[in-house]
């Protein structure tokens, strides 16, 4: 399980992106690119990516591809794709990425993390990361998969896969969709390829107590929204979180 750690300014301060579809006539690579110029800017050496890295061949969506295979959308994305020193892209697959492996048995994740040592491997679907002892689900629905289920307790899911922003709460669980870096099916209420500027915010105890989020449209680079999440101190997840930590520390 992959561990996210403080950048260089003493924040756990993470990109957020998803849904880049690269090699479909609607991509943006550009913005991708200017994406990560803007995380190295920011200090930020952590980039979550939530799935649907590349288009595919779908049978819906042949006469919309730039680039005709899936072998050479994978030679694209290792030859292409923006690398940026100190900076590890986390990739979870999505349903486009899974598509190969269900029809052909080629594995698009392991072909480009075999080539690509800063994209690591999170796998097809779902999966959970760290940030000290707190545990992040990352959701891209496959329906071909039966869903991992992240067996350790977490009140944050990081969501792809629907290329909207939206923030909802569901059974003490807080739920961030991550809007699409592309202009396929874009947010459609503000309609532009977006990224999602998030900081986590720590108590004395290291447990993730808030969450401050930027909505950052790329192509104009302004901040179309901002959100503050603090944790209810009723929270159920968050308080057998803060019993595990006390139970944990005690036994030191």
């Amino acid at each position: 399980m992959y561990k996210i750690n403080k950048n260089k300014n003493g924040k756990y301060n993470v990109l957020l992106i998803s849904d880049l579809h690269l090699c479909h006539n609607m991509d943006a690579m550009p913005l991708v690119e200017k994406a990560y110029e803007y995380a190295d800017f920011k200090g930020i050496r952590c980039v979550i990516n939530l799935g649907d890295l590349i288009e595919g061949v779908m049978p819906h969506n042949e006469h919309h591809l730039q680039i005709g295979t899936v072998k050479e959308q994978v030679e694209y994305v290792i030859n292409n794709y923006p690398k940026v020193s100190g900076i590890k892209t986390l990739m979870l697959y999505g349903n486009h990425d899974y598509y190969s492996m269900f029809t052909d048995n080629y594995n698009v994740a392991k072909e480009i993390s075999d080539e690509r040592k800063d994209i690591i491997n999170l796998g097809y679907g779902e999966s959970c990361i760290k940030i000290l002892s707190n545990y992040i689900k990352l959701s891209h629905e496959i329906p071909e998969l039966r869903h991992y289920k992240c067996d350790f307790e977490t009140f944050i899911t990081l969501i792809g896969h629907t290329h909207a922003y939206r923030i909802a709460i569901y059974d003490d669980n807080l739920h961030i969709y991550v809007p699409s870096l592309s202009f396929l099916k874009p947010d459609k209420k503000l309609n532009t390829p977006a990224i999602l500027d998030a900081d986590f915010k720590l108590n004395e105890k290291g447990i993730i107590d808030s969450m401050y989020v930027n909505y950052v449209d790329m192509e104009k680079g302004e901040v179309l929204a901002n959100f503050t999440y603090t944790v209810p101190m009723n929270n159920k997840k968050y308080l057998r979180i803060k019993e595990k930590f006390k139970e944990y520390n005690n036994s030191r």
